[in-house]
Formats: structure tokens, C-alpha cells, sequence
């Protein structure tokens, strides 16, 4: 058994949620956990809106991706269907469900409920459940006199889009070189590639097209200020004589005096200002003179002053006088290259317009910007609004997280005459602006800020918080009130699973949300669950070295990402092997139950998805696909080339190496070796064409060679593929799933070319290779009963899914991103998300570009966090996280964090985690332990049922009678070996008194006893490897964590008996730096099997090694040890004997309430064993 049944009150508990966030009467805002069935209320609301008598047409539901609203309309498709075939029984069972149990159901509510899926079916253009930029699009066709665009408009894809961006590069180079040269002469072509495309991107922040003075005075000067040169008056008030002996004194000096010494000598030396006050910056700040000034009260060095006493006040002089003009310079550079982007900027978006317009076409964006325009036209607007708001009455927002700044003014503008008191009724009982139905118009908005996490799309998570304030405020000027229904239930996680995300977003709270709303799961199911935290996968300390012949970017052998992925890929075919089951043991998991989800598509994800082909592992492939990068779409190309151009013999190599073709290595090298014309070196082609044996290959390549000169791409890449899709056949095979959308995506390209251009092969191959097209597969689970694939996807394309298990091995410390060359400077005087763009140039240092990069890391934190909560939340019932690399101690106002140390912290925080044995793949790796939590209730696996396999023969062995089955080892702990009855209780006083100062301390109870030895353990475990120093900081921070319940008086009592058994001298090798603290054994050990533990301190030299065990509790007579204590360290002994058979194996007990060692004697320590030996024998 795995899973218990579901508990009917938490099922009722969560549904009766549910059914308050679709009660068609009211507005709503709903912020709705991962896996709590938003989608379902979605699709109830829309439902339950019909039945009330809201007609489908008035009824307006946007969702985020097209993916979303197909499921949405499958839903509410086969909902209405089962309606109107359903009997009365069945039906009002339905009903009730989907309204409640109070609901009244009369037999007109039945009856109309029968006939909504032919009204929705018959409704002209169906049901309105579409993305925002599709609505925005049949705005835009419903009024594009109005809001200024062509009726005939096309929408421009990433392709077109990127290729109209180039030409308009190239168009403001020409029509405003002022403009590009100030640019270009910042940036090279790359650089100047990647700018427009930021330009675009953040084309909001020129939608005012900011003026010098306003980016100015984002810098705090006035356009005036501009032309100053504050450098002029640097040196002003000092003599460079007195200076230069400053520097060279400086420099003559210690290290530290060098930094600042070397740079200012530089500064005197310098030919301009602009030099002069780059290396001042650097001699008078910290950080390369990116820091803050540095402390003249303290620098130079005081043996330099004791020398030089003149130094130290002339630097603290020049530092007062030339930081302020510094500042000012940095100030009035960064205002300027803000001036001369905005400039280019204006000129680029320009010449995109232009481009545009030629084309009669829009961009996504542009759908968004002119249908926001439109609406909120005072003029047009209203028009527009009047005639839309004659066909919606309710609107539905779905993802609201995620909706941009001019998406919510779509949003609002439609529901504008919500706000609004209704007129008083006409004729007909209705005011024009009424609902056209019983149900007062409604607005109803989901979302959930903790899984915001498409800033890059222009996604503002602030306005989830502003915008539900905004729309509460304005119903209820009108009499109304916005109901707020959370949904805390999971349908989807296990408790474990949701226990971690709560652990861990109860520490790394900031950022996730507005309100002060503690973050919190609740499991309708209540399935067993399990979550792993696996330790990092370090850097190999003998790694070998990159071979040269290497390419210059391929990954280092020693990649810690790479081991990584080997040792998953390994671990994945292990539990296939094996049949390992979910947690609870059910059934065993299959391919398709895992989803592993990384942050970016690298070498990490890259190399699991071939280790997993390799290893005969199903996987899905990668879910997205570079159209340029896939093998099969290279093949195909690779064929067009050849055709175009034969005499390219790499080209050819190619085709005839690939699935197309298939030719063997050893077969293209004969070919290769043998290529000859006269005597000298002849083409592949030649060679390949003289041999009879590849008469057929021949013949195929002089068809594509024919067909090249007039097929269309289509006809080439369908002729090649064969009549019977054979080449597609082969392709799949070899190359996996994801070629089939390779190959369907290249000849949807190869149709739209040719309607676009002249459909020419050339041109074709020519224009595919300056398009960067990449592919989105859908990577749905498939069957659940079927053995599916391995997923391996990025985060963001898993929004929306889930897995039985799911794998995060990308949780590692990751290297700071790379800044954009745009940056967002507050404007004074502005509302708080008021920004003007500014350029982040290498070297520039002013204050409001710092504070631009200080948000912009805050806001980058912000989503990593929501990131990693949703990638926890998509699993069900097994989360396992993990990484590579190596942490580093936290540095900086916003310190980078890894994903597995926010994980770490919320575990060990909630103190129910507990070290497991290592997957037998990663040990090599990660060590022999991880940390795991996971629900009661885990039984041993359920039996396999095997599947359909080959008839196979009787082996003669069959019949014959099985060998006896090998006994399996015992396993002990060494604090297991029996003896029980001589431990002493932990509540008895000390029996012995104390031998040196320390106090003898009261009796405790058990309870206490216990927590007092945790922390004392704790204590001895971590303080000796810190400096002396640092040692009362780091034991209050583990004494808060070992001991929360401890008073002062206490943790001063369990620090002082800490620091009192490391002062004793007997135990100096045991506190030595080289040795080990909590080292971990198992051995085998004769008569007992393998027995494990964890030695308090070891410390090993050339002669001895020495195993000390730490007791906290009550003292006995000396030489009068406890039987467990003894067989505990005699087992402890027995081992060492045998790791270190050139040395000297001895054990010590050290009481700790006393300060005393017992070096516990090697007869006694024999015995011992010699007991447990027998007892486990017997």
C-alpha cells in the first residue's frame, strides 16, 4: 500500500474554496497556490456563468499562452457535453458539486444546464477564452481605423521580427550616423545586435522619448550641468611635487600601500582628465574604484605614517577635494551616454516602424501598445469601449502574476464600466449598460505572485498587489466589493513536498509576496511522499586536464555539472533496473514519471539527454529546439548545400554519414583515403560517383542534385524525406522524438519562405541560416499508463505541469548574471515604477547607475526564489534536488544564493529531515549520505508485474534444486551492540565528582539531558576548526539552532562545559586541525556483519589512530564504563584496526559534565567485542 484514501473532509474543504471563487454573482480575486486546480475554478466560473444565464458571446475569458486556453475550452467542451447527455440523477449529482450542496436545482435549471453546449456551439465565433495578444489582435481588426493600423495587417513572427530589426540597424545607420556613431563607438557588432534587441525589449522606457533634462536630472544635474568638466579642477590646491613623493612613498611601501600608491602616480602621470580621474578613483576607493572611499584614518599603513606623518593628512585632503568632483564627472559621463542611447534608440525604433509599415505588419507588443492605446483614447476609446462593452459583461484573467503594465490597461479599459454606477433601466428593464443577464457584471482575476516569473516578458509582480487595491477601491465607490478567496489546497503535491516548500519560503519569504500572509500548503491527498537534498557535486580535485585538440568552448572533463548529469543519467537507468518504486511503494516509476528541470538549457541539460540515449533510456528530448542546432534539421540542409554546391566535400561527408543515408565511417574513410584525379587529391563526390558498391547513394544524390535547379524547399526537403516518409523514419530512430518536430518545422518554414520570397533552395538555405528559429515541443506527460519518456525542460516551459517525480540538479551556486546594457534609473519626482533608461557602460560608476544595479539584483534574487518555488511545486509525490559547484560564504548587500542552500536552510529548519544512504551512482560523488524528509507510511515495494517478453527456452538448471541463498550480512550500529542494561539513565545526577573546576551541574530530565547532549555535541563538532576569535559568534549560532528552547544562563553553562573539554590536554591531537570531526564508519566486522557509526573526533598520525567518543551524560567510577559505551568503542577500535593496519588503534570515552578521559584499556575493549560476538553468534 502507498497511499492512504483521500480524507472526504479536506476533498469538501478544498471544493467548498473552489466554489466561492466561481460564484458567478460576485468579483473576484483569487490568489491560488501551485497545484490548488485554478484552471478547474476557470473553467467552474465560466460554467457556472452560463447556467446563471450570462450568454457565451458576453463573456471574455484571457489566459497567458494559447496552451492554456485550448485546455480551458477542452474542458468546458467535454463539461458541457457530458450535461447534455447526462440523466437527472447524474445531472443534479453534477450540479451540486459544481455549486454546492445548498444549491436549488429545479427542473428549468436542469433543463437549460442540457442545452449549453449547443448554445456555446452555436455561438457566432465560440466561446471567447483566448490569450491577451490574440484579443488585442481582433480588437485591432474590429477597429483599425481607429487605432491606426492597416485592415489587413500581418503579425510578424520571431523570424520576421529579428530580420526587420536588422534592416532597421541598418536603416539608422544611414539616416542618422550621428546617432549610430555614438553607438558604435561603444560597442562592436555583437554588442550593437544585443542592444537593439534590449531596445526593443524595453521599448517602454522611450515610449515618452525622455529628454536631456529629464535624464539628467535622473543623475542630479541640470542640462546645463552637462557640458561642465569638473576633472579640470582635480589637481586644484596641491602641489604635484608633494603628491609624487606621496605616491612614490606609497609604493615603496607595504602591499597594501601599493594600491593606493601606483594608481595616483598613474593619475599625475595621465596625458587627459578623463585618465587622470580613472586611476585617482582607483588610488582613493576600494574596489578598483568601484567601492566606497577609502578610510584615510586607517590608511596608509602605520609604519609608512611613523616614517612619513605628512601623508596620511595630504591623502584625507585630496580625497575630500577630488571624490566630490569624481562623482560629478561619473555623474555627467553616465547622463551623456543615457543622451546619446536614448538618441540612437529613437532613431532604431524609428527605422523598425518604418520597416514595419513597408511589411503592413505588427509585433506582438504592438498588438498590446495600439489595442492599449485605443481604449484609453479619450476620443476613439470611448467608442471602441461603448461598442465592446455591448459584448462583454464578464472578464476572466488568468495568470495575473504575469500580465504586463499595457496588458492591465487593456484589462482595466474593458472593465472601466464595471466601476461605473449603472444608469437608470430603459424600456426593456435593462440600462445600456447592464449585463445582459440575471448575473451582475463580474470581474474575476487568478493568479499567484509566487509564480511570477516572466519579468523578461515585461511582467511586473508589483502590480498583482497594486492593481487587486486599484480594482477593490473602484467597486467599491460603486457600491460593490471585490471578494478575496484564497486557494490553499494542493490537489497535486504530497504533504512532504508541500512541508518543504512551506520550511523553505518560510525563510526565504522575501520577495515572494506583497502581503504579510504567512506562505502556506494544505495536501487534499494524502499521498507518501519524499523529499532529497543530495550534498553538491564538487570540482574533482584531480580532474584531468582539457585536451588540446578540444574545441576552445567545449566543457572541462572534470565539469562538476557534467559528473552531475553522467551519475543521474546513471541513477535513472538504476531504478528501471531495479524497480524502484514511488514513495509508498505502489508501483514501480516509470520513464514518463520523470521530469527533470533545469534553469537554462547548458551543458547540463545537454549531456543528461544523451547520457539517458546512451544508457537505452526513453527521454523526451530537450523542449525547445534551436531549429539551426537540431541534427535533423541540419542533415536536410546539409543535403540542400550539396546539392546546390557537389564539390564540397565536407558537406557531402555529411549527408552520407547522416540518418539519410547512413553511411559506415570505415566506409567514408575508404572513400576519402581513396580520392585521386591524374594522381592528385579528386572530390568525395568523384570518388563516390566511380563506386559501384554506392551505385544507389549515387542515384539518390543525383535526383536531389536535379531536383535543386526547380523544386520549391517544400518539394526538395518532402522528395528527400521519400514517398513513404522512409527518410523521416530513419531520422526518428536514430536522432529520437524531438527530430519529428525538427523536420515538421523546417518544412513549415520552407512554406512560409515561399509565400514571402522567391521560393528558391538557395535563397531559402541562405535565409534559415541568418534566422534564429527555435522550436517549442510539447512535452505533456502522454499516456499515464504507458511507459512515457524522461522530460527534460526548463523551468518556465514546465509551468502548468507536474511529475510523479522530479529531479532539480541545476540547485548548484551559479556565477552572477551577465547585466544588461540598459539600465532602469529611478526619475525624481516620478511615481515609485517610473524609470528612464540609462547606459551601463564598463567602468561607469554613477550613484543612480549603482542603485539601478542594486535593484536590478534585488528583483533578479526575487525571481530566482519564485523560480525554484515553482519548479518544488511540480512535483507530486518525489522531489530530489541537487547540483554542482561549490558555495561560497555570502558576500555583498544582496549575496547570490544557490537554490540548495534556500532548501537546506527551510529543511534544517524544520528539524524533521534525516541523513539516508546515497543513491550507489552518486557516492563516488557526494559521499555516502543526503538528507531526507518524507511522510510516514512508506511500505516495502510492491511486487513488479512483468510485462510481455520473447518466448524463451527451458534452461536444463530449471529443474534442479536451488543452492542454499547466501546469508545477508548482519548490520549493526555500533551503539546497538547490546549491554543495554548497564547504560545509565539520563536523568541520574553525576556519580562521581568532578576532578578539576568545573561545577557539578544539576540533575536534568531525559528530555533535557537529550537537548543538552545535541547541543554540546554540536558545540564540539563545529568550534574547534574556527579561529579563536570567532568562536563565541559561531557557538551562539549554533546554540540558537541546537538549543531554541535554552535560556542565556544555560547556553552559557553548555558553552562553557564545551569549551572546557577542548582546553583538556590529554585531547590536543583530537582537536588538531588535521583531525576529523563526526567521521563516519562501516566495516564488516567478524561475528557481527557490517557494523556502522559516527566517531565523535578521530585523529590519526603516523603511529596511532585515535577514536574519541563524547558522553554527556552521568559520569561513573573510573574503569566502571558502561557496557554499551565499552562495545560501542570496541567496535569503533576493531575497525581502525583494520583501515589502519600500520598503526595503533586505541578509544577514548570523555565525560563531559566533569571534563574527564577514560582511555579505556585493550583487555576490557576485547572482551567487549568478544560478548557482542557471542550474543550475535547465539
Amino acid at each position: 500500500m502507498a497511499d492512504g484514501a483521500t480524507d472526504p473532509s479536506r476533498v469538501e474543504r478544498a471544493s467548498a474554496a473552489q466554489r466561492r471563487a466561481a460564484d458567478p454573482h460576485a468579483s473576484v480575486w483569487t490568489s491560488a497556490n501551485a497545484g490548488s486546480g485554478k484552471t478547474r475554478v476557470l473553467t467552474d466560473r465560466v460554467a457556472r456563468l452560463l447556467l446563471a444565464g450570462a450568454r457565451p458571446e458576453r463573456i471574455l475569458c484571457l489566459t497567458y499562452t494559447r496552451a492554456a486556453a485550448a485546455e480551458m475550452a477542452d474542458r468546458l467542451s467535454r463539461t458541457l457535453g457530458a450535461w447534455a447527455l447526462a440523466d437527472a440523477a447524474t445531472l443534479r449529482r453534477e450540479m451540486r458539486a459544481l455549486a454546492g450542496p445548498e444549491a436549488a436545482l429545479d427542473d428549468a435549471t436542469l433543463a437549460r444546464a442540457r442545452t449549453l453546449f449547443a448554445q456555446a456551439l452555436e455561438t457566432p465565433g465560440g466561446l471567447k477564452l483566448q490569450t491577451i495578444h490574440a484579443f488585442c489582435d481582433g480588437v485591432l481588426r474590429r477597429f483599425p481605423l481607429e487605432a491606426g493600423v492597416s485592415p489587413a495587417f500581418t503579425v510578424l513572427d520571431d523570424a520576421a521580427r529579428d530580420a526587420a530589426a536588422s534592416r532597421a540597424r541598418d536603416r539608422a545607420a544611414t539616416e542618422d550616423p550621428g546617432a549610430f556613431d555614438a553607438a558604435a563607438a561603444h560597442v562592436g557588432d555583437e554588442s550593437l545586435e544585443s542592444l537593439c534587441a534590449e531596445i526593443l525589449h524595453g521599448r517602454d522606457l522611450w515610449a515618452g522619448r525622455p529628454t536631456p533634462a529629464r535624464l539628467a536630472a535622473a543623475f542630479g544635474l541640470g542640462e546645463a550641468a552637462l557640458a561642465d568638466d569638473p576633472l579640470g579642477a582635480l589637481w586644484d590646491g596641491f602641489a604635484r611635487a608633494d603628491l609624487r613623493r606621496a605616491a612614490v612613498a606609497l609604493a615603496a611601501s607595504s602591499r597594501n600601500d601599493g594600491w593606493i600608491g601606483a594608481p595616483l602616480a598613474e593619475a599625475l602621470a595621465a596625458a587627459g582628465p578623463e585618465e587622470s580621474g580613472a586611476a585617482l578613483a582607483r588610488a582613493l576607493r576600494t574596489d578598483g574604484g568601484a567601492g566606497a572611499l577609502r578610510n584615510f584614518d586607517k590608511v596608509p599603513t602605520a609604519a609608512l605614517v611613523k616614517r612619513e606623518p605628512w601623508i596620511r593628512p595630504l591623502l584625507a585632503r585630496l580625497a575630500d577635494h577630488a571624490d566630490p568632483l569624481l562623482r560629478r564627472a561619473e555623474a555627467i559621463a553616465a547622463a551623456n551616454h543615457a543622451i546619446a542611447l536614448s538618441r540612437f534608440a529613437a532613431a532604431f525604433l524609428d527605422a523598425f516602424a518604418l520597416e514595419k509599415r513597408a511589411l503592413g505588419a505588427l509585433d506582438f507588443d504592438d498588438l498590446v501598445e495600439r489595442a492599449a492605446a485605443l481604449l484609453t483614447d479619450p476620443v476613439a476609446g470611448a467608442w471602441a469601449r461603448y461598442r465592446l462593452d455591448g459584448g462583454v459583461d464578464h472578464i476572466l484573467v488568468d495568470e495575473a502574476q504575469d500580465t504586463a503594465p499595457r496588458q492591465w490597461d487593456v484589462i482595466c479599459a474593458l472593465a472601466e464600466a464595471f466601476f461605473e454606477e449603472q444608469p437608470p433601466e430603459d424600456a426593456d428593464g435593462r440600462g445600456p449598460g447592464a449585463a445582459a443577464g440575471p448575473t451582475p457584471r463580474s470581474l474575476f482575476v487568478v493568479g499567484d505572485e509566487k509564480q511570477s516569473i516572466y519579468s523578461f516578458q515585461g511582467a511586473d509582480v508589483a502590480l498583482f498587489g497594486a492593481k487587486r487595491e486599484e480594482i477593490d477601491a473602484r467597486l467599491r465607490e460603486g457600491g460593490r466589493a471585490l471578494v478575496r478567496t484564497p486557494l490553499e489546497w494542493s490537489f497535486r503535491s504530497a504533504p512532504a513536498i508541500l512541508k518543504a516548500v512551506d520550511l523553505t519560503f518560510g525563510i526565504a519569504r522575501e520577495g515572494m509576496t506583497s502581503t504579510d500572509d504567512d506562505i502556506l500548503h494544505a495536501a487534499v491527498r494524502p499521498l507518501v511522499g519524499r523529499v532529497d537534498l543530495w550534498p553538491l557535486v564538487p570540482k574533482p580535485d584531480d580532474a584531468p586536464e582539457t585536451p588540446w585538440d578540444e574545441p576552445l568552448d567545449a566543457p572541462a572533463p572534470g565539469n562538476p555539472r557534467l559528473l552531475l548529469a553522467r551519475a543521474l543519467a546513471a541513477e535513472i537507468r538504476r531504478w528501471l533496473d531495479e524497480g524502484e518504486t514511488l514513495p509508498g511503494g505502489d508501483r514501480a516509476v516509470r520513464p514518463g514519471d520523470v521530469m527533470v528541470l533545469v534553469r537554462r538549457r547548458d551543458i547540463l541539460a545537454a549531456e543528461l539527454v544523451r547520457r539517458l540515449k546512451t544508457l537505452g533510456v526513453p527521454v523526451a528530448g530537450a523542449d525547445r529546439l534551436a531549429l539551426g542546432e537540431a541534427l535533423a534539421a541540419k542533415d536536410l540542409l546539409a543535403l540542400a548545400r550539396f546539392a546546390l554546391t557537389p564539390d564540397d566535400d565536407l558537406t557531402l561527408a555529411t549527408v552520407l554519414r547522416s540518418p539519410l543515408f547512413g553511411m559506415a565511417a570505415e566506409a567514408l574513410e575508404r572513400l576519402a583515403l581513396g580520392r585521386t584525379n591524374a594522381g592528385r587529391p579528386g572530390s568525395l563526390w568523384a570518388a563516390l560517383r566511380a563506386a559501384p558498391e554506392h551505385a544507389a547513394t549515387t542515384a539518390a544524390l543525383i535526383a536531389a542534385m536535379g531536383r535543386a535547379d526547380y523544386a520549391r524547399p517544400f518539394e526538395f526537403f518532402d522528395a528527400a524525406l521519400g514517398a513513404d516518409a522512409a527518410g523521416r523514419r530513419r531520422m526518428a530512430a536514430r536522432l529520437g522524438p524531438e527530430a519529428e518536430d525538427a523536420i515538421d518545422e523546417l518544412l513549415a518554414r520552407a512554406l512560409a519562405y515561399e509565400i514571402e520570397a522567391v521560393p528558391t533552395l538557395e535563397g531559402f538555405v541562405d535565409w534559415l541560416g541568418r534566422s534564429a528559429v527555435t522550436v517549442k515541443r510539447e512535452m505533456d506527460k502522454g499516456d499515464p499508463d504507458g511507459p512515457g519518456a524522461v522530460r527534460v525542460m526548463t523551468v518556465h516551459a514546465a509551468k502548468g505541469l507536474e511529475a510523479p517525480v522530479v529531479i532539480l540538479p541545476d540547485c548548484g551556486p551559479r556565477a552572477a548574471p551577465r547585466g544588461k546594457a540598459v539600465a532602469r534609473v529611478a526619475e525624481p519626482g516620478a511615481n515609485d515604477r517610473s524609470r528612464l533608461p540609462a547606459w551601463r557602460l564598463p567602468g561607469a560608476r554613477a550613484a543612480a547607475l549603482e542603485e539601478a544595479k542594486a535593484a536590478a539584483a534585488l528583483a533578479e534574487r526575487d525571481e530566482a526564489r519564485r523560480l525554484l518555488y515553482v519548479a518544488m511545486t511540480r512535483a507530486e509525490r518525489w522531489l530530489i534536488v541537487c547540483g554542482a559547484g561549490e558555495e561560497k560564504p555570502p558576500k555583498g548587500e544582496i549575496p547570490r544564493e544557490s537554490w540548495r542552500s534556500l532548501v537546506a536552510k527551510g529543511l534544517e529548519s524544520g528539524g524533521t529531515a534525516l541523513p539516508a544512504a546515497a543513491p550507489p551512482p552518486l557516492r563516488e560523488l557526494i559521499g555516502d549520505e543526503i538528507l531526507r524528509m518524507q511522510d510516514a507510511g512508506a511500505q516495502a515495494p510492491a511486487p513488479l508485474r512483468p510485462g510481455p517478453g520473447p518466448a524463451l527456452s527451458r534452461p536444463p538448471w530449471i529443474a534442479a534444486p536451488p543452492p542454499p541463498a547466501p546469508r545477508a550480512p548482519t548490520r549493526f550500529r555500533a551503539s546497538d551492540l547490546g549491554g543495554g542494561g548497564a547504560k545509565p539513565a539520563p536523568d541520574l545526577a553525576p556519580l562521581e565528582a568532578p576532578a578539576g573546576p568545573v561545577e557539578t551541574p544539576p540533575a536534568r530530565d531525559a528530555a533535557a539531558a537529550l537537548a543538552w547532549g545535541v547541543a554540546v555535541h554540536a558545540l564540539l563538532e563545529l568550534l574547534p576548526d574556527a579561529p579563536p576569535e570567532e568562536r563565541g559568534a559561531l557557538a551562539e549560532a549554533i546554540l540558537r539552532r541546537a538549543a531554541p528552547a535554552a535560556d542565556a544562563s544555560a547556553r552559557a553553562a553548555m558553552r562553557a562545559e564545551a569549551e572546557a573539554v577542548m582546553a583538556l590536554p590529554e585531547l590536543a591531537g583530537a582537536f588538531a586541525p588535521e583531525a576529523t570531526a563526526e567521521a563516519t564508519l562501516s566495516v564488516a566486522l567478524p561475528g557481527l556483519g557490517v557494523v556502522s557509526g559516527r566517531i565523535d573526533r578521530l585523529a590519526v598520525d603516523a603511529e596511532t589512530a585515535l577514536a574519541v567518543d563524547f558522553k554527556t551524560d552521568a559520569a561513573p567510577p573510573p574503569g566502571a564504563a558502561p557496557e554499551p559505551y565499552l562495545r560501542q568503542l570496541a567496535a569503533y577500535r576493531a575497525g581502525l584496526r583494520l583501515i589502519y593496519p600500520d598503526r595503533v588503534a586505541r578509544a577514548a570515552l570523555v565525560w563531559t559534565r566533569i571534563g574527564r578521559v577514560d582511555a579505556l584499556d585493550d583487555a576490557a575493549l576485547d572482551a567487549a567485542l568478544a560478548r557482542a560476538q557471542s550474543e550475535a553468534a547465539g
